[in-house]
Order: C-alpha cells, then structure tokens, then sequence
C-alpha cells in the first residue's frame, strides 16, 4: 500500500508540489487508520482527495462518524441562524404575521379571477387532498437531505446495494458501475444545507408579510367570504400569541406561501439533488428528481387554485419570486457554505474515543435528535397547522 500511493504521489503535481504535506501524508499510512483508509480506496481521485485531506490531520469527510462530529460542529458554530430563522418562520410567519393580516381583514366578495374561469373548484370531499403535493415533495426534499447525512461512504454502500437487484442487472447496471461522481470533499453537509434553506424560507415570508399587510384583499376561500365566522383576534396584543391554522386565516393572500416553499423546493433538487446522493448533475437520477419536482410543482399551483385557497396571482408571483430570492441568496447573501474547523473536529474525536460506551451512545443519539428536531420544526412550519400538535 505504502509503494502504490507513493508512485500515485509522485505521478500527482497537485500533491508532489507540495512536499511537506506529502511527508506528513507518508506518515500516516504508518498508522493503522491510515492503512485502512487506503484499502477502501477504488479510485485515483479518491486517494488524491484523501491525500489533501490527511495531510491536515486524520479527519476524513468520507467516514460517517467523522461526519457526524464535523455536523454537530457545524450545528453548534451556527446556532445563532438556525435559530433565528426557525424563530421567524414558527413565532413570525405562523403566528404574528398571519394574525396581523387577519385581524386588518374585511370580508368581501371574490375577485375576478381568470384561473377560476378555467378550473372548476374542487368539491368538499377532494379539497381535503388539494396539499398532497406539498407533502410529496417534502418526502423527495427528506430523501436528498438523508443523502447529505449519510455522506459519501453510505450513500455510495447504498446505491451499490440498490443496483446489485435483480432490476438492475437486467437493465445492465451492475454494483461495478456504480462510483462515486464528483469531489468527495465537497459533498454537501447537512446542517449547512439546512441552514441555508431555513433562511431563505423566513426570508420568503417576510417577503410574503411586508405584501399581503400593506394592501388587504378580499378572501377567495369559504371561510372568508362575507357571512362566515370569523375566528379573527380579538385584539392587537392577541396577534402575537393567537394560533391560527394554514386554512383558517383570511388576508395573508400575495404571494402563496405553498407556492414559495413548492418553488423553493424545487430549487433545492436543482441544486442538491445531485450532490448529496453522489451523483452527476442533469444524469439520470437528477433528471428524474427534476421532473417529478416539476409535475408536483404544477399540481401544486392548479390544486391550490381549484380549492380557492389562493387566487392566480398569488400562484404567478410566487413562482418568479422564490427562484429570484433562492438565487439571489445563493450567489450574493451566502455564497459559500461554512468550513469545518480540521482540529476542532479531530480533537472532539479523540476526546470520543476516550468516553466510555454508554456516553458515546449518548452523545451520539443527542446529535442525532437536535438535528432531527430542527428539521421537524421546519417541516412544522411547511404545514402551518398547529392542530396536529397541539
């Protein structure tokens, strides 16, 4: 092993260039770890990449566990944002801003609408369907982030164990073929994927609040118009603790905050969907991902106008205002994702491997539920029902 990766070394100038690096690099193939990192390798880019990496210090983004202590790193160091923008999305968009819009509203009839000239309202049985699309996609968005948290080790176990299947040896894909496409050190982390989906959603709605508060429209669902009880607050300081659900509020209209999250969405498996599973962008898979994002996109916009939740416009302005404001944070707001800090993260290693079993597994399950319970939370704030909860 030793022989082989020094020739691979010496053949490399983006790593031959760099000497020092590379007598630290032969040190660690001494080590145990070092051994083992190299049995696994299937690929020239794979050993050049740990190379680079090992050259720093033991730390690999390919291990799961080490991935694991890089994610809570990253959860801790960015805590503060995580944390606003999950405060302005559950206490801001759920609460005070629906209320405020609520409390302004004054029942009248419905607006001249074009896409309720052309599609039937949907009936009192079906209406209760008319978020199923929002709900699939959410599951496609969980599939990717799971991809993000695995990193790249699991997710190229998984889609090895997945073309073994008899399916795919008819098609002619073997476990063989399957390799991991891309730079591995670049494969996204969860928490900063997270992270800058959260804020571009609260974002979104503040968005969404500075436009429905300012101009109040009639409402274009049932319980809006004009003969319906209201369950309005009664008063201006209830508005800021009074919880609504997603459908029981009238006024918060321009834009669609089922349409801003649909878009969004959509934007995250352009640009993720892809990466986090080891794939190549615009293959097969990430082909496929985009088309259904786009079919469930669609759905989306003609159910929520068939169920009279929104009217047209607020699907047309949703749908060139969430891509703009996701690509106008991408690429002038937060353009590149947080590092992870090499020895903080080794140092946390070392410091595991010193505890015992119980308060590994302790450490280990209290990671893993403060990212599921931030995660959880945004998905709260995609339904908008308290009631399930509650």
């Amino acid at each position: 092993t030793f022989l082989l990766v020094n020739c691979l070394i010496q053949m490399d100038p983006l790593i031959s260039n760099r000497q020092a690096d590379c007598e630290r690099f032969r040190q660690h193939l001494t080590e145990s770890q070092g051994v083992q990192v190299f049995e696994d390798l299937e690929s020239f880019n794979y050993i050049r990449v740990d190379a680079e990496t090992l050259s720093r210090g033991f730390y690999r983004p390919e291990d799961f566990y080490h991935r694991l202590q890089a994610e809570k790193s990253l959860f801790q160091r960015q805590l503060v944002p995580l944390v606003g923008s999950l405060v302005v999305l559950l206490y801001g968009a759920l609460i005070v801003f629906r209320n405020l819009a609520f409390y302004r509203y004054v029942p009248g009839n419905r607006l001249k609408d074009l896409g309720y000239e052309v599609l039937p309202e949907l009936s009192e049985r079906s209406i209760k369907h008319a978020d199923d699309p929002i709900v699939t996609i959410l599951l496609v968005v969980a599939f990717i982030l799971f991809g993000a948290f695995l990193g790249p080790q699991k997710t190229l176990s998984i889609r090895k164990f997945v073309s073994s299947c008899v399916l795919f040896r008819i098609c002619g894909c073997t476990a063989g073929d399957v390799k991991y496409e891309g730079n591995i050190s670049e494969h996204p982390y969860l928490v900063n994927v997270v992270l800058r989906m959260s804020c571009i959603y609260s974002l979104g709605h503040l968005l969404r609040a500075m436009t429905y508060m300012v101009t109040t429209l009639p409402g274009s669902a049932d319980h809006c118009l004009p003969g319906a009880e209201l369950d309005k607050p009664k008063s201006l300081a209830e508005c800021f603790y009074k919880m609504q659900s997603v459908n029981g509020a009238c006024g918060d209209l321009i834009f669609s905050g089922h349409m801003l999250f649909m878009w969004l969405a959509f934007c995250f498996i352009f640009k993720y969907g892809a990466k986090c599973w080891g794939m190549a962008n615009f293959g097969r898979f990430h082909k496929c991902l985009l088309g259904v994002g786009g079919f469930l996109v669609f759905a989306q916009s003609v159910t929520v106008i068939m169920s009279r939740h929104h009217y047209s416009v607020d699907v047309v302005v949703a749908s060139y205002t969430a891509p703009m404001l996701f690509h106008f944070y991408n690429t002038v707001i937060h353009t590149n994702d947080m590092k992870i800090d090499v020895e903080t993260v080794e140092r946390e290693i070392v410091e595991y491997s010193q505890k015992t079993t119980s308060a590994k597994v302790w450490i280990n399950v209290r990671t893993l539920l403060s990212l599921a319970l931030f995660v959880f939370l945004l998905a709260l704030v995609v339904h908008g029902n308290f009631n399930w909860v509650i």
